[in-house]
């Protein structure tokens, strides 16, 4: 997975928008209560600069966040999928061992019937030599 090629639609704080909105509101009924046409217009520019940085700010903040979480999520596949392959070769040494035990026993009881077969023939030649 590949982290997004453009940042997600904006999504601004509302912590932002209220303060900026706040200040911004505030000016401008300043303004008008003083009826000064410039103080009206910064409160325009100033209520406008706000908003577009709060979308700005959001925006950035959602584009790191979905960043991060996709790292996260990358970091939690690897770590899964390692672990599964450490599993699946545990797996497959225990497999192991357990063939080569079994192919030992195997060894074992063959040569403890061959020592039983020589050992009932040598007690037959005794019967007969006697």
């Amino acid at each position: 997975m590949t982290a997004p090629s453009r940042p997600p639609a904006p999504r601004p704080s509302l912590p932002m928008l209220s303060i900026v909105a706040g200040v911004g509101l505030a000016v401008w009924v300043l303004g008008l209560v003083h009826t000064g046409v410039a103080v009206f217009v910064v409160a325009v520019v100033c209520l406008c600069i706000g908003a577009g940085a709060s979308f700005g700010v959001g925006d950035y903040v959602g584009y790191r966040r979905a960043a991060r979480q996709v790292a996260a999520l990358r970091d939690y596949c690897d770590s899964a999928y390692s672990q599964a392959r450490r599993a699946q070769a545990g797996e497959a040494d225990k497999t192991g061992r357990l063939y080569r035990a079994e192919n030992a026993l195997h060894e074992a009881q063959a040569e403890l019937a061959r020592l039983r077969a020589e050992r009932g023939q040598e007690a037959a030649r005794e019967v007969v030599d006697q």
